[in-house]
């Protein structure tokens, strides 16, 4: 007999606990019931009249089964609407009534409450986004040769750009940002890192962009798993579950629920760290449902203004006492309710009901929301409307929770209905694949985002790599982050710093040339390996070791005119050399004293000759990429 009752005092203690961890909400139809108990008051006078007392049995039934879905009658009874409207047996003399009448369900069929919320919307998102000149054979080779170096030199510095990016991912404290925002792209590029041997293929970085672009999509239920790194604060769990809001909200949207199903959706979605939000959502439910309009109505919610007035004479008429009583009935069984409802224990029940009102002006803001699908004929196709009809259904419930801040225990923050705010944003741009405008977005909203600028360029190089659509806009991108704009800052700011360095600007000095001295000018463009060393008070200086100089050739000296130069030749750029130079602060100039070696720059009498310079610059400060780098402490 114990093994017999122990599973069943299992499963009691069960149900127990369950019901009593979470607040029970008794959702009707209230404004339906109202009515149908109007109707049966009416037809019991007319019973009486005709004095048919064996009817009168079904028609109370009826009254009661009504009823018993709100409370136990004898509660009802205490009702301040309902206590003097209960519709029981009496004997009189002479007196037998009663009449049966058809039941809600004959009246109001389930067929014709579903054609109640008629709106079949449906989301398609729209992702559509997106002569020569002859020459000679030397000259001719000479450009030839010049444009495969400057090609394959393009490429080595976009690769090395690409090893330094993959090396501060995978090893450096970006790591868990990116991994965070990015996980699948993340943990490609610490396996492309780790097996390629530092070199890639174009085809990893379609993949990185394909896998960007799933990252992207995945954001917004990345960043509710993963709030609290995003808002490190103590209110991250609750803010957190504003994210799921918003996120029900556009899930219930995209799949065409009409309003009313909506938010009974989203109301039955627990919520965990926020059981004010689930409190606030279900009892926005309850009066949504209480509100409901009968079959064939142009409107799903009654007019709670018009056709549910508060004053005295309005609560005589039997369809509004009844809807009152009802719903009062259906509010106390909330305990912060009870204990609002009882500072009105002494006054009329029009004070209540006034009360209640105020909350039924949720439906009217529904109706509002609901219309706004009407002008639209329930077929949402664009992810502006789709948003747009998000951000009403939020305004509905930040309104509404407005409106109870008075009862204690009910209302959440009226400010956290700008986190789901945020979170809708936050879709809008993902659906509409406008990936640029994310990282700026996340660095808005979250604090924890206001990271270093380095961190944030390697987001938003990920970023803006999933909205690439074709080679030139990759070769950009990379460029992009190769040959950063203002780089020549950087060797003013470091410690150490080495670059693959470019300069342009004007020289002035000697030159050797057949054993003779003369002084040359002109135009300076050289090219090579800087290694630039910062000083606490100085400033920073730089020593240069030059490879070519594409300006060497315009040099032209100031003696010796009746010389000529020769033809263009590949020898006339290579101009190895040596430099030390001064970087001025927050400028990109620089000075300095650069010697250089030039080949075969003269021709004289038909004799080629070489020649040594020495020369003053004064230069702009080109850096092409940071191989090495140590910022001042």
């Amino acid at each position: 007999m114990y093994k017999l009752y122990l599973p069943l005092m299992l499963f009691n203690l069960f149900c127990s606990v369950f019901c009593f961890s979470q607040q029970q909400y008794n959702k009707q139809h209230t404004y339906l019931d109202a009515l149908e108990l109007a109707r049966i008051v009416n037809m019991s006078k007319q019973t009486i009249k005709k004095e048919k007392s064996y009817k009168m049995d079904d028609l109370i039934n009826s009254f009661d089964k009504i009823i018993a879905k709100y409370d136990q009658k004898s509660e009802l009874k205490k009702n301040p609407f309902l206590k003097d409207f209960i519709l029981e047996k009496r004997e009189e003399p002479n007196n037998k009534f009663g009449i049966k009448i058809p039941l809600w369900e004959d009246i109001f069929s389930k067929t014709d409450y579903e054609n109640l919320s008629n709106a079949e919307s449906f989301f398609s998102p729209d992702n559509k986004a997106a002569s020569a000149t002859s020459l000679n054979w030397q000259t001719s080779a000479v450009n030839g040769i010049a444009n495969f170096m400057a090609g394959r030199f393009k490429q080595e510095i976009l690769h090395v750009a690409i090893n330094q990016l993959f090396q501060k991912v995978t090893q450096g404290k970006d790591s868990l940002l990116v991994s965070t925002i990015f996980p699948k792209t993340y943990k490609q590029v610490k396996s492309i890192y780790s097996k390629s041997g530092k070199s890639y293929y174009a085809t990893d970085i379609q993949i990185l962009r394909q896998l960007a672009q799933i990252d992207l999509d995945a954001l917004p239920e990345n960043i509710i798993n993963n709030f609290s790194f995003f808002n490190p604060e103590s209110d991250s769990l609750v803010k957190s579950d504003m994210f799921v809001l918003g996120k029900n909200i556009i899930k219930g949207s995209q799949r065409g629920q009409s309003l009313d199903r909506l938010l009974s959706s989203i109301s039955d979605e627990s919520l965990s760290n926020m059981p004010r939000l689930n409190n606030l959502l279900n009892l926005a439910d309850l009066i949504s449902q209480a509100t409901l309009n009968k079959a064939g109505s142009d409107d799903i919610w009654v007019n709670s203004f018009s056709k549910l007035p508060t004053d005295k004479k309005s609560l005589d008429n039997p369809e509004i006492r009844y809807f009152y009583g009802l719903l009062y009935q259906q509010l106390i069984q909330i305990p912060e309710f009870e204990n609002h409802f009882t500072k009105y224990q002494e006054k009329d029940c029009s004070f209540i009901a006034i009360e209640m009102q105020q909350l039924l002006g949720l439906s009217n803001n529904l109706r509002n929301a609901e219309n706004f699908l009407a002008a639209k004929k329930f077929n949402i196709q664009s992810v502006a409307d789709l948003t747009a009809y998000s951000s009403e259904i939020t305004k509905v419930l930040s309104g509404f929770n407005n409106s109870i801040q008075h009862i204690q225990g009910i209302a959440i923050e009226p400010t956290l209905f700008e986190t789901t705010d945020k979170y809708i944003a936050i879709a809008e741009s993902i659906l509409k694949k406008d990936y640029q405008k994310i990282i700026p977005m996340l660095i808005i909203y979250f604090a924890s985002m206001d990271s270093d600028s380095k961190s944030l360029r390697t987001l938003s190089f990920f970023t803006q790599l999933a909205s690439l659509q074709n080679a030139d806009e990759m070769e950009a991108l990379l460029n992009a982050y190769a040959l950063p704009i203002g780089s020549s800052s950087i060797k003013r700011n470091s410690k150490c710093n080495i670059s693959i360095n470019g300069y342009v600007g004007v020289t002035i000095g000697g030159e050797l040339s057949k054993s003779e001295w003369a002084t040359n000018i002109g135009l300076s463009a050289p090219l090579g390996v800087t290694v630039s060393f910062g000083t606490k008070n100085c400033g920073s200086f730089s020593i240069f070791a030059s490879i070519f100089d594409l300006g060497s050739i315009m040099n032209f000296r100031l003696s010796n005119t009746s010389s000529s130069f020769s033809k263009v030749k590949f020898e006339n750029f290579l101009v190895p050399g040596l430099g030390v130079y001064y970087n001025f602060p927050k400028t990109p100039f620089t000075a300095g004293i650069h010697a250089n070696y030039i080949p075969n720059i003269r021709e004289i009498a038909n004799i080629r000759y070489s020649a040594f310079r020495m020369n003053v610059s004064f230069l702009v400060d080109i850096p092409f990429f940071t191989i090495f780098n140590k910022e001042k402490k």
